[in-house]
């Protein structure tokens, strides 16, 4: 194997494989990682077998201050990004080789966000080996929730009450392609209004950025809302679909959807839904500040429409 320092000569090379991987998503291609390249010090490396051809992919940013290597602080997931025939010895020297890398660089800690399993289409477990046989931790743990959706558990009593009660209001789902942003940038408003308001705090994306994002992942990143009879936006869901997973990157509705059930109604007809065989709908993390803080009511919710337990982990690995 051999490890380059990635360029933007490498782009094509690298979109490839990520669209190719059996842990990749669209998340690792070029296009959604350099939205926020001004934030972070990119220092994502490539690497390719003995016939010249990519094998792994490391996206990862450099943090000065601390002497850290991230994989990646900008993206929800990271690691090591596997083509689909490596195997773990083949996987192990990539580790070697990526710990040599940045120790030379200066880096004195690599911090490891692992794809969490249900984004696999193959299994891809031999990074977590290599990390134990290192000496790494685990120093994060939040837990998300998802839906198998070849076997989806019922609904709750409670959220089939707010079901019914949705459509005695008479509420409508409707999805939107990439080319209606302005029913993105509605939603943007509810959703801004909404974590400020019971959360206080902010999205990740801004409009601008979100909408730009969606323009390059049409098939991707769609949006779906829920809407009174006379059109107006009660609230909504924005996923991202990879190739096992429907991820609800964004959830929120105004106080008027809260109390007619409309996010009961938007997510059973989502859960119906049969998004070109996709095996999982994850609800996304209940937790915060590295997963030491519950939030129990949010959990409770996801575990209403059918969700169960997914680790998302964090390892820490000392240079």
């Amino acid at each position: 194997m051999r490890v380059i320092s990635y360029t933007p000569d490498w782009a094509a090379d690298w979109n490839r494989l990520a669209d190719g991987a059996r842990n990749g998503t669209f998340l690792f291609r070029r296009s959604y990682m350099d939205y926020h390249n001004d934030r972070f010090a990119d220092c994502s490396l490539v690497f390719t077998d003995s016939r010249g051809h990519t094998a792994a992919l490391f996206p990862a940013n450099y943090d000065a201050d601390t002497q850290t290597v991230w994989s990646h602080q900008g993206l929800t997931y990271g690691g090591l990004v596997m083509r689909r025939d490596l195997t773990y010895d083949a996987v192990d020297e990539i580790f070697a080789l990526i710990t040599a890398h940045y120790k030379q660089s200066g880096a004195t800690r690599l911090v490891y966000k692992k794809v969490p399993y249900i984004y696999n289409v193959y299994p891809s477990d031999e990074d977590l080996y290599a990390l134990t046989r290192r000496n790494a931790r685990l120093t994060a743990r939040a837990i998300s929730s998802a839906v198998d959706l070849r076997a989806p558990l019922p609904l709750s009593a409670r959220r089939l009450r707010g079901c019914r009660k949705a459509e005695r209001a008479g509420l409508i789902v409707k999805g939107h392609d990439a080319d209606a942003p302005g029913a993105l940038a509605e939603y943007w408003t509810i959703l801004t209004q909404t974590l400020a308001c019971r959360h206080q705090t902010k999205p990740v994306h801004s409009v601008n950025e979100i909408t730009r994002l969606q323009s390059l992942h049409p098939s991707e990143i769609r949006l779906w809302t829920i809407h009174r009879p006379d059109t107006a936006m009660l609230g909504g869901t924005l996923l991202y679909l990879t190739p096992m997973a429907v991820h609800a990157q964004y959830i929120a509705t105004n106080e008027e959807g809260r109390r007619c059930g409309a996010l009961d109604m938007l997510f059973e007809e989502l859960l119906r839904k049969d998004f070109g065989g996709r095996r999982f709908f994850d609800f996304g993390i209940s937790t915060e500040q590295g997963g030491t803080v519950l939030n129990d009511g949010l959990l409770t919710q996801k575990q209403e429409f059918g969700g169960r337990a997914v680790c998302y982990d964090t390892y820490t690995l000392d240079l």
